[in-house]
């Protein structure tokens, strides 16, 4: 399967994309919480790039941030503030859960749609 290819998949399974700029690849509107996820098609080994690593390093960076501001300000909070900052902090674990399974449930039914086609 190719740009081509995934595109028609997208298309038969009513999932939004469109073209990204520069011909380089395509955005994929994975909905609520979950927002745009850039995919490439890799020519040389044939497969396609879910731009992965910067994802993990952001939202790692993200989630160290929120739990460094959770410890350090810990006994300052007031309740009300304590339990505010718990709240986002599992809440904003919670959305990358849900964004990183969405992300896995396309790539295991493209590579799954991949192989069928092989």
């Amino acid at each position: 399967m190719d740009l081509k290819g995934l595109e028609k998949y997208l298309a038969l399974n009513h999932i939004d994309f469109k073209a990204a700029t520069d011909n380089d690849g395509l955005l994929i509107n994975l909905g609520f919480l979950v927002g745009r996820v850039h995919v490439r098609y890799e020519e040389d080994t044939k497969t396609f790039n879910f731009n992965d690593k910067p994802r993990w390093v952001i939202q790692i960076v993200l989630m160290a941030l929120m739990l460094y501001f959770l410890a350090t300000n810990f006994t300052i909070y007031s309740q009300l503030q304590l339990y505010t900052c718990i709240a986002v902090t599992v809440a904003m674990f919670g959305i990358f859960g849900y964004k990183e399974s969405r992300i896995k449930k396309l790539k295991d039914a493209v590579n799954e749609d991949n192989q069928s086609a092989s």
